[in-house]
């Protein structure tokens, strides 16, 4: 054996040992202080790291997708909660309608379900606006389609999301624009009349008109002021000749029987009834036996009502006022016991014209004028369709003093004689006025050196057929069986329109029947907003004065006219049931769908997806893509014109060559669930609008039986489509949860496999790590072996 110095080869050998034994204790010690097994640049088991890291990256991403699946879980749950109070809702506005649809009820029972079917109809679209996830509304239908269009007349009902899935399993999406040409068949819109408003009072006065800036407040009549059109004028204050106002019971003119006479000293004006109660006349035998008129009588009574210059009223009566009558000329008497002087006097001239029970009037102006004496014209038109009624006309002449006449009521009570059935009637035309009614010259207005009106209007007849300036408790259907006036106090009436649309009006005692059509006109024309489709505005409800032609032939009523045809279009008036049987509307023309012919092409390529589909109302049910319905404007390709002939709108077509075009542009935006670790992984929901208009609730109107019997079948359409979206929300959530189940059972063998790859096995490295360390114990040892051994040889030899 050699024996060398520089180089210890044994103990080289021991080191290279050593460091071996080191290094495997080292990887030992790593693996039970880490747990690992495989580890970064493991040199023992490099296969088994990459598979490792492919695992751990799947597991990884699996553990993501389940809480992608659970958070899709949740926000399916939100979507199912909401809709579930949905249907609560639509269970009750069912029940609702059912109840409503019953004829037991008034129209304000009505009213008041059709209120809260409204707050019922509100709350569901309040739900589906408002019901959010993470930010996102759900049930509004913005996370299944995105969409606009180029006409607002025109826009999408989302129904579900616009992705499909091909033959091959390839998901796409059909958005894209699309133009949509339509053509339309005009329907009819519903107009309706109300019953015939006849007078019911006395003294009714209409088409007043006030002349104002000469001081006069009011003018009304009481009494049996005979029915017709009256002027009251302002004239100079000149005397004028007693002048019959009316006779009968006389063979010829009062003229030609009596002689009636007023003095320049008469200073009252006064309406005179003469009546004869008794005529005597006295017959003779001559000696041929033939009789000779002798001589007679008439005995009169004479009431007068007086009205002084001061504006001053009262009545006066005078009895046995005996007139003689010798054959060839009559006494004549002084009517001292009505003015209290000889100022006017009666003179018999004809008895043999003169019947007992025959009666005349007179009217006297004063003849002795104050000063600054203002003259008054009072002349009517009478009315001759009014029963029992006076025919042609009168002029009454008044002299008054100037001075005096201003803050008075002025009281020109008359006496009128029927010449065909000798009924008179005593009737009061009162004028009212303030301080300014005097001459200029005194301090007032008035220039009695013009003739200028002062008031005119027209007094009716209890039974006329009203005109529009009639007040609404001067109308018969206003006032209920038992006597009672339904507009004590301010009644509202409430108009639906069919589409859910709502206005309110209120009337009032003192509207008049024109007021009345012009407050429903407004509600038709701004509150239901059916103003944008006409040019005139103002014919939306009209009172009838007069018969004229078409819907305006029946005078005395108010024509309500709607443009939007169909159901959409009508009107249902709602409120007190007094008020609403006074109105009595009905029907005089129905309601008719407008019809629409449809074609759909790609607006890009141009190429046809549908041709001539033809639709009744003005939804197009999924022809572009099953989960969208695109809604049509009722008006859609149509203006209304008004009909002067037919007093009512013409709907006139307005599209070019018939047809009327528009684009929709739809972007997919379903949702989408990234329920697993690798692309196309996922699970697509879209939840369509579950809004009230969406869910077509907008036209449940309950007011009255047949529109709430089709109420019910709109709820129950409702229902069905809520119902089907709860169970594609259910399908979804049962494949989530199944999903989910299965993410949770790959998760757990993706980790046991990669366990076995990288986790240590505590027991065999333990004695691996035991081995280890004897060794290096047992390696230490035999180094300090081998460095003695050599040393001590070298030495030895050195001795």
């Amino acid at each position: 054996m050699s024996m060398i110095m520089n180089h210890d080869i044994t103990a080289l050998m021991g080191q290279r040992i050593m460091q071996r034994n080191s290094l495997a204790m080292k990887r030992s010690l790593e693996k039970l202080s880490s747990g690992l097994r495989t580890k970064i640049a493991d040199v023992d088991n490099t296969a088994g790291l990459a598979i490792s890291e492919t695992m751990r990256a799947r597991l990884f991403g699996t553990e993501k997708a389940i809480y992608n699946t659970q958070d899709g879980i949740s926000m399916i749950q939100t979507a199912s909660g909401a809709l579930d109070r949905t249907q609560n809702m639509l269970r009750r506005m069912r029940e609702l309608t059912v109840q409503a649809a019953n004829d037991v009820l008034t129209q304000q029972d009505r009213s008041y379900i059709q209120t809260e079917i409204n707050e019922i109809r509100d709350e569901i679209t309040m739900v589906g606006t408002s019901t959010q996830f993470n930010r996102k509304h759900i049930l509004s239908g913005d996370q299944a389609v995105l969409w606009s269009s180029t006409d607002s007349r025109v826009r999408a009902i989302v129904k579900g999301g616009l992705r499909s899935i091909d033959d091959y399993g390839q998901k796409y999406a059909v958005d894209g624009n699309y133009r949509i040409s339509v053509q339309t068949d005009a329907g009819k819109a519903q107009v309706q009349k109300t019953d015939i408003f006849h007078i019911k009072h006395d003294d009714v006065l209409t088409d007043e008109n006030i002349n104002d800036a000469l001081g006069v407040r009011d003018v009304y009549v009481s009494g049996d002021v005979p029915a017709g059109s009256y002027t009251v004028k302002l004239t100079e204050g000149d005397a004028q000749s007693p002048v019959v106002t009316g006779a009968f019971g006389l063979d010829g003119r009062v003229s030609d029987v009596f002689s009636i006479n007023a003095s320049g000293s008469l200073d009252v004006n006064a309406s005179v009834l003469f009546e004869v109660r008794d005529v005597r006349t006295e017959y003779a035998t001559d000696e041929d036996g033939e009789e000779f008129f002798t001589g007679g009588s008439v005995t009169l009574k004479a009431t007068a009502n007086i009205l002084t210059q001061e504006g001053a009223a009262r009545s006066v009566t005078m009895d046995n006022i005996i007139l003689e009558f010798d054959g060839s000329e009559g006494s004549t008497k002084t009517l001292s016991g009505l003015f209290g002087g000889d100022e006017v006097s009666i003179t018999l001239d004809d008895i043999f014209s003169v019947n007992e029970g025959a009666r005349f009037a007179v009217n006297f102006s004063a003849q002795d004028a104050a000063d600054n004496a203002i003259g008054l014209d009072i002349t009517g038109r009478y009315d001759s369709t009014a029963p029992d009624q006076l025919t042609g006309k009168t002029s009454l002449h008044y002299v008054l003093d100037g001075n005096r006449t201003g803050n008075a009521a002025l009281n020109f009570r008359n006496f009128y004689v029927n010449s065909t059935t000798g009924a008179v009637t005593s009737g009061t035309i009162t004028l009212e006025t303030d301080g300014r009614f005097k001459p200029a010259a005194s301090g007032g207005v008035l220039n009695t050196d013009e003739e200028t009106i002062l008031a005119d209007f027209t007094a009716s007849y209890v039974g006329k057929v009203a005109d529009g300036n009639t007040k609404l408790r001067d109308i018969d259907k206003f006032w209920d069986v038992d006597g009672i006036f339904i507009l004590d106090q301010p009644k509202e009436l409430t108009l639906t329109q069919g589409d859910g649309t709502q206005a309110k009006v209120v009337l009032y005692a003192d509207d008049t029947l024109n007021d009345a059509a012009r407050k429903l006109n407004d509600a038709i024309a701004t509150g239901l907003g059916q103003s944008k489709y006409v040019d005139d505005a103002t014919k939306f409800a009209t009172y009838v004065d007069g018969e004229t032609l078409g819907f305006e032939s029946v005078g005395g009523t108010i024509v309500l006219r709607s443009v939007l045809t169909g159901t959409n279009g009508e009107i249902t008036l709602s409120g007190n049931e007094d008020l609403l049987k006074a109105l009595s509307l009905n029907t005089i023309q129905a309601a008719k769908e407008t019809e629409y012919t449809v074609t759909v092409r790609d607006a890009h390529d141009d190429s046809l997806m549908a041709r001539n589909v033809h639709i009744t109302g003005n939804r197009l049910v999924g022809v572009i893509h099953q989960n969208i319905d695109v809604e049509l404007d009722p008006m859609m390709g149509l203006k209304a014109a008004w009909n002067e002939s037919k007093k009512n709108f013409d709907l006139i077509e307005t599209a070019k060559d018939g047809w009327d075009e528009v684009i929709l542009h739809l972007a997919d935006n379903t949702t989408i669930f990234q329920t697993g670790t690798s692309e196309g992984e996922d699970v697509m929901i879209g939840i369509g609008d579950m809004r009230a208009h969406a869910l077509g609730l907008d036209g449940v109107n309950v007011m009255s039986h047949d529109s709430a019997a089709r109420s019910i079948s709109l709820i129950d359409d409702a229902i069905d489509s809520v119902s089907m979206q709860q169970a594609r929300l259910g399908s979804a959530q049962n494949r989530l949860e199944h999903h989910l189940n299965n993410l949770a059972s790959e998760t757990e063998s993706l980790t046991e496999a990669n366990s076995r790859i990288r986790d240590v096995d505590y027991m065999s490295e333990v004695l691996e790590f035991a081995k280890n360390r004897i060794l290096m114990d047992s390696n230490t040892a035999m180094l300090a072996q081998t460095n003695q051994i050599q040393q001590t040889t070298i030495l030895s030899l050195l001795r």
